[in-house]
């Protein structure tokens, strides 16, 4: 990854943990916990068609979210950018401080 500068922290990313629960029913629930705010670069792929079975196809999206610090952001947890909400698929980090999350979207 290039070294970002502060010029190139453009977007901010609000960042949410899911907590599963169960109920006294016996079900679960889910409720996401705001956990910060983090600003990067946000990079997003063309839209691309899925399959979801029985002639459904949905959209998928892919992006990449590059920033200087992402401690809460885990795979599974979700970014809200632009109003759009983004599942974490992978975190890396190098050796710069600089952490690298990969994204997606499903429509």
């Amino acid at each position: 990854m290039t070294r970002l500068s502060t010029a190139q922290l453009k977007t901010p990313a609000r960042v949410f943990t899911l907590v599963r629960s169960e109920t006294a029913f016996g079900g679960a629930t889910e409720t996401r916990q705001f956990e910060g705010i983090t600003w990067g670069d946000f990079t997003p792929r063309p839209p691309s068609e899925a399959p979801a079975g029985e002639g459904v196809l949905r959209l998928r999206q892919y992006a990449e979210f590059t920033c200087r610090s992402a401690a809460k952001a885990v795979r599974g947890s979700v970014l809200s950018i632009r109003g759009e909400d983004w599942t974490v698929l992978s975190v890396s980090s190098d050796a710069d401080g600089q952490t690298l999350i990969t994204l997606e979207r499903r429509r």
